[in-house]
């Protein structure tokens, strides 16, 4: 008269699966065991539970599908009989002692075409954590022998050279791959960041007099010169160290004379992307993903001076997925409209033509209950921002996309 199942909120992304015993003649069930870490990521995710009647183990399988075509695999498994727990919260049941504990037996990262093909022939894939799911039934069976194996070998490093990336922290590596970051001053920092993104933004770079305004308006001419020759001095000592990268002047005008060939800026590949929508495909918006998936433009900085740039940017990159995304049938490819709504979310959580064709995708796919709570989390969020209710309803919002 009962059964086993795992759930989990689905109002979190960083959230956690919970194996529970629920009864089939009374609306009550029992937490069993410890917490899963759980990420959860609209249809890119999966989880099932299993159970082997041989070895009395319970296994629960997840599964992430990433912007590569890639799967994360993890499996944990749990002896049984699983006991209730008697804990009353999950800081509770942390701190005492249990008779069961998940272990994460298996992990893995394989290519969904060859994920088959790689099992077949016993390859070694690398393992990884699982980061979300959905919930599954209590359902199947594994080995007889209740066990998993797992092979691992080391991932192979990417190494970074003669690149410039913006997008999260600043970093600079130098043609070794090596990271010159912490050779700069915090003047001298924001000395190159200046001089670079005026270069790189509008092409022209930056004048003694601007640079004066910004940094050295309290001194003197002479003094504000004396100061810009040293620190300028200092940053071609850094810069050195790349590959066709330098600080120049001309006609006026400081700026960073880059041979975009061999050295790689982020901040550059951005705007080549944003700034020519016409030629915007799925490829490019991926690529605009990876970008920015290193987090926010600049974000260990505050500058006075930057926030300009930070506001163009954020706008920049929500106009291109929306100007994207209207140009693709929601049941064409409604999984990769999800995508280009949660990269919205991202730079303006409660974006109402995000939210809009977020559930509409969702809906498509026939994912109701998660369209709809998609749309209640965009509500609770839009609450908190603006302290007033989000006034269209669900149905409303549906109606709305459909017009």
């Amino acid at each position: 008269n009962s059964y086993y199942g795992l759930i989990f909120p689905k109002h979190k992304y960083n959230s956690h699966l919970q194996l529970i015993s629920g009864s089939l003649t009374e609306p009550t069930f029992k937490v069993l065991g410890n917490r899963i870490p759980y990420t959860f990521h609209d249809v890119s995710s999966f989880a099932d539970l299993f159970y082997c009647p041989q070895s009395k183990r319970f296994v629960a399988v997840t599964l992430l599908r990433n912007d590569n075509g890639q799967t994360r695999v993890n499996l944990f498994s749990l002896y049984g009989p699983p006991i209730a727990d008697v804990g009353t919260t999950p800081v509770a049941r942390a701190q005492t002692q249990s008779a069961f504990i998940w272990y994460a037996a298996a992990g893995a990262i394989v290519l969904l075409i060859a994920g088959y093909a790689l099992y077949k022939r016993r390859k070694k894939v690398t393992v990884a954590a699982a980061n979300s799911a959905s919930p599954g039934k209590t359902t199947g069976t594994i080995a007889a022998n209740g066990t998993a194996e797992a092979f691992e070998t080391a991932a192979e490093p990417i190494v970074i050279k003669n690149s410039i990336s913006l997008f999260g922290d600043l970093q600079i590596f130098d043609a070794e791959g090596n990271d010159v970051t912490k050779n700069l001053t915090p003047l001298t920092k924001e000395l190159f960041l200046i001089i670079l993104l005026y270069t790189i933004r509008w092409g022209r770079g930056i004048t003694s007099e601007k640079l004066k305004e910004i940094l050295w308006f309290d001194k003197t001419a002479e003094s504000a010169r004396n100061n810009r020759s040293v620190n300028i001095a200092k940053l071609k000592n850094v810069l050195d160290k790349l590959a066709a990268c330098q600080i120049v002047k001309e006609s006026g005008h400081w700026k960073v004379d880059i041979n975009n060939q061999r050295v790689k800026v982020d901040y550059k590949d951005y705007l080549d992307i944003v700034n020519d929508k016409r030629k915007l495909d799925k490829q490019k918006i991926s690529d605009l993903a990876k970008i920015i998936q290193r987090g926010n433009f600049l974000a260990d900085v505050e500058y006075e001076w930057l926030d300009s740039f930070k506001s163009e940017i954020s706008n920049e990159i929500i106009d291109t997925y929306l100007h994207f995304a209207s140009s693709i049938d929601i049941n064409d490819d409604p999984e990769f409209l999800i995508k280009l709504a949660n990269y919205i979310f991202y730079f303006d959580p409660v974006n109402e033509e995000a939210m809009v064709l977020k559930c509409r995708s969702l809906i498509s796919l026939g994912k109701h209950s998660i369209a709809k709570n998609a749309y209640d989390s965009f509500c609770r969020e839009y609450k908190i921002i603006y302290g007033e209710d989000f006034e269209k309803n669900f149905n409303a919002i549906l109606g709305q996309t459909a017009s």
